[in-house]
Order: structure tokens, then sequence, then C-alpha cells
């Protein structure tokens, strides 16, 4: 059992560390349908990223 975290505002890529925000144009498929698509760190998102996937793994594997 794992639960989903969603993070608004955090695109795809946001756990890549320093990675830029850039927009992609021209894209066959989108969720928007525009095309278009962000991807870059968002560092706060990533930082509970990280933090939750070691608490998950911790429970998963009962290192409580």
């Amino acid at each position: 059992m794992i639960d989903l975290v969603e993070y608004p505002g955090a695109f795809h890529g946001f756990d890549a560390p320093g990675q830029s925000l850039r927009l992609h144009t021209g894209l066959a498929f989108t969720a928007s349908g525009t095309g278009e698509a962000h991807t870059g760190t968002e560092p706060q998102a990533r930082r509970d990223a990280i933090r939750e996937v070691k608490l998950q793994l911790d429970h998963a594997f009962a290192r409580d």
C-alpha cells in the first residue's frame, strides 16, 4: 500500500536537482491539448517527495 501525493504547481521533473523551468512546445500529446508542457525543479516539492518516499519505503519494509 502506498500513498499518492500531488504537488500543485510542480511540473514534470520537479524532483531533478537544479533543473531550470523550461517550456517545451510542439509536443504530440499533452494533458492540456496545447502541445506545450513545462519541466523543472520545484525545490519544496522535491524536498517533500524525497522525505515521503523514504518514509513509505521504511513503512513498506517495516523499518519503523
